[in-house]
């Protein structure tokens, strides 16, 4: 699996499991509900420090299509 497809499925699972993922271009930033168990966030965590810019990428991509 590329790095791309990888990122594509950690934002597809973390939206699944009811993580927001955004962006500012430059850093990534998680908003986990409170009575999620840590060690599953944290699970996210490590994955999207993985692919960081991978993510930062698709999720930008995606909001260039809904800027006016």
């Amino acid at each position: 699996m590329t790095k791309m497809v990888e990122a594509q499925f950690i934002l597809r699972e973390a939206a699944a499991a009811g993580l927001r993922i955004g962006t500012d271009g430059t850093e990534v930033i998680m908003v986990a509900p409170l009575k999620m168990p840590w060690e599953f966030r944290r699970s996210f965590e490590r994955a999207i420090e993985a692919h960081q810019a991978e993510i930062i990428t698709l999720i930008m991509a995606e909001h260039s299509g809904h800027s006016s």
